[in-house]
């Protein structure tokens, strides 16, 4: 247990952030699908680019807003969370020296 908490106090501050944020997002579209009978995952869901539904918007938010279950979206940021550190540090490196 000693080393989570290490390794979450560790990560970098972007990467935190995210999490935080996906998690916010989740529970956002969580009482609005639940309370308010609203599904804004409709919305920002992904859709092709010929179709009416399209919004150009869904092309970040899709990424995030996919699915409308803990599991998943616990399993995302478990992947999230082992691998953003080390993709992080690689694109610093790459912006830094080239």
């Amino acid at each position: 247990m000693k080393t989570i908490k290490s390794y979450i106090a560790n990560l970098p501050k972007g990467v935190k952030w995210i999490v935080g944020i996906n998690i916010f997002v989740y529970l956002i579209f969580l009482i609005t699908n639940n309370l308010i009978k609203v599904k804004l995952h409709n919305y920002f869901g992904a859709y092709p680019t010929y179709s009416d539904n399209f919004n150009p918007l869904q092309i970040v938010s899709s990424m995030f807003v996919h699915k409308l279950d803990i599991s998943h979206l616990f399993g995302n940021m478990l992947v999230f969370l082992i691998f953003a550190p080390f993709i992080e540090v690689l694109l610093l490196f790459t912006c830094i020296y080239t």
